[in-house]
């Protein structure tokens, strides 16, 4: 009985974790867009039944007579590239991480000094902060 229940819960850990997530858009055959997926565990193509391993980028195919997308395809099956060559870069990042014109960058062999970098910090989302605290 307690096997049974060792084994339940295992599974419904698995099953929790879920099965992939979607890693965004590519160019597939044709120059169709396709939406990829990032597996999150080890799957097998539903085509072919290779292994699409965890952290490998996949595509589905629709289920016959059902119109979802859940059967998982390896790239080997349907091939895709990338958009846009590389990776996407958030333009929100990209601001966040480049000081803006009137600072001074941080030398590159020297360690940043806590402080400073809180103050940083505090500079440039200070004001974003304090309007969400004000809003709840």
């Amino acid at each position: 009985m307690a096997e049974a229940t060792k084994t339940a819960g295992l599974r419904a850990t698995a099953m929790a974790k879920g099965i992939s997530e979607i890693a965004g858009e590519a160019f597939g055959t044709g120059d169709s867009r396709v939406t990829v997926y990032r597996a999150l565990r080890q799957l097998f193509c539903a085509t072919c039944g290779g292994t699409i391993r965890e952290g490998d980028l996949f595509t589905r195919r629709v289920l016959p007579g059902q119109g979802l997308r859940i059967l998982p395809l390896c790239r080997g099956c349907a091939p895709f590239t990338a958009r846009g060559g590389a990776r996407a870069k958030s333009a929100l990042i990209e601001s966040l991480l480049t000081p803006p014109a009137g600072e001074a960058k941080p030398e590159a062999g020297r360690p940043a000094r806590r402080d400073d970098v809180v103050e940083a910090v505090m500079k440039r989302l200070g004001p974003a902060l304090n309007r969400a605290r004000k809003g709840k």
